[in-house]
């Protein structure tokens, strides 16, 4: 089954959520894993989420628990969990 087509995200949003999602793909698609393998891989981590949530987090409706952060910023080979955090608005 082929995977889902994403739903486009404006850049210039003033939504955090939304640049969240924007800077997590990149990271995601960075490493070349599709949804299903990032989630995966977040519960071989440890952390349990429902696919779900991790889809809503790339489609910018949710954020991750901030407890959640380190370990999302291990499965993408982050060193420092705020490099997964999106840039500041200019």
């Amino acid at each position: 089954m082929a995977p889902r087509k994403r739903h486009d995200l404006d850049p210039s949003s003033h939504d955090y959520a939304t640049r969240w999602a924007i800077h997590l793909r990149k990271l995601v698609d960075q490493r070349r894993l599709s949804p299903a393998e990032f989630w995966e891989r977040l519960k071989v981590e440890g952390l349990e989420v429902s696919h779900q949530t991790v889809e809503a987090w790339l489609r910018g409706r949710r954020l991750p628990r901030v407890g959640d952060l380190e370990m999302i910023a291990r499965v993408l080979k982050v060193a420092d969990y705020r490099k997964i955090l999106p840039p500041p608005r200019r």
